[in-house]
């Protein structure tokens, strides 16, 4: 990234190729001690990252700290937050490698990173009421600015759309079908895939015609390779007794 002066001419790029990441991190003091100090003392002497650091640090600090004059504007603050939103997914996509799990010939993919996940729309009426009334304790988790939401694509038009909601620090997630139909004697079950093993993170609930969601918080949400969806008898299922139907996340 090339940094901007405030009158929008750009300065020159970190000559050690700081990114932008790497310095959020600084200043949220998430690097180690050692790290810290010799970043503190590169942004000192660098334009570049000094500029970087200038616009995120009123957006990162304690609301009691920050100063209302010197604060961006709120278009900008938006834009900052969603940027942040980013960081934080490719952050969780690039902590585990991993190739693409294969699936039987009837699997539906979601599309995923910048081939299928796009910013959702946060004021669809329908979706903030259904979850106000059926999912109360999810609204601050909806509000957080760390909370990245996405629309994922279904290749498959048959199960609707699917939505996602991340948010990497709280270790939770809501996921949200829209257009889906419930099945006599089948739920659809969530799971956090790692190497072999699959934790169950919950059964999609129908609370209205043709919406389904779950709300979960579980460390196994930010140490998954990817995130499936499976068609299970109802009933207690320890693992997957089918193919995947859908890959929600694919970290790589």
């Amino acid at each position: 990234m090339i940094a901007q002066t405030g009158n929008g001419s750009p300065k020159r790029q970190c000559e050690r190729g700081i990114g932008e990441q790497t310095l959020v991190d600084w200043l949220l003091g998430r690097l180690p001690d050692d790290q810290h100090r010799l970043l503190a003392a590169h942004v000192a002497e660098c334009p570049a990252c000094s500029g970087i650091a200038d616009i995120w640090r009123p957006l990162l600090a304690p609301p009691a700290a920050a100063d209302g004059s010197a604060l961006p504007s709120e278009s900008v603050r938006g834009k900052l937050r969603r940027r942040l939103r980013l960081i934080g997914l490719r952050r969780s996509i690039r902590q585990h490698s991993g190739k693409w799990m294969v699936a039987a010939a009837c699997a539906i993919m979601l599309l995923t990173a910048l081939a299928g996940l796009f910013h959702i729309d946060g004021s669809s009426e329908r979706r903030n009421r259904y979850v106000a009334e059926h999912e109360p304790a999810a609204v601050a988790f909806l509000n957080d600015p760390f909370t990245a939401n996405y629309h994922v694509r279904l290749t498959n038009h048959m199960l609707g759309e699917g939505y996602i909601w991340f948010n990497d620090n709280s270790h939770e997630a809501l996921i949200l079908l829209e257009g889906t139909l419930p099945s006599d004697g089948y739920a659809l079950q969530v799971w956090a895939v790692k190497g072999d093993g699959h934790a169950k993170l919950g059964t999609l609930s129908f609370k209205e015609k043709n919406l389904a969601h779950l709300f979960v918080k579980a460390e196994a949400l930010t140490s998954a390779d990817n995130i499936v969806l499976t068609m299970e008898p109802r009933g207690s299922s320890s693992l997957p007794s089918s193919e995947a139907l859908v890959f929600m996340l694919q970290r790589r």
